[in-house]
């Protein structure tokens, strides 16, 4: 394997962990106590981190 197939695979590897994270404390009663500006771009990153995994997984698949 490439190395850089191997660190989009890494790349990859690190954003999911963080979204998997970020997923349940959206859930979480934490979440609602802050300011709804904060609640509204933490769910604006998690939509744009699950686009940047399938694209990563994209480029990935298309290396072969």
């Amino acid at each position: 394997m490439s190395d850089f197939k191997t660190r989009l695979l890494d790349e990859k590897a690190q954003l999911d962990e963080r979204r998997s994270k970020l997923s349940p404390f959206i859930d979480s009663e934490k979440f609602k106590e802050l300011p709804q500006v904060q609640q509204s771009l933490l769910k604006a990153q998690y939509g744009v981190m699950s686009t940047y995994s399938v694209i990563l997984n994209e480029r990935i698949e298309n290396l072969g």
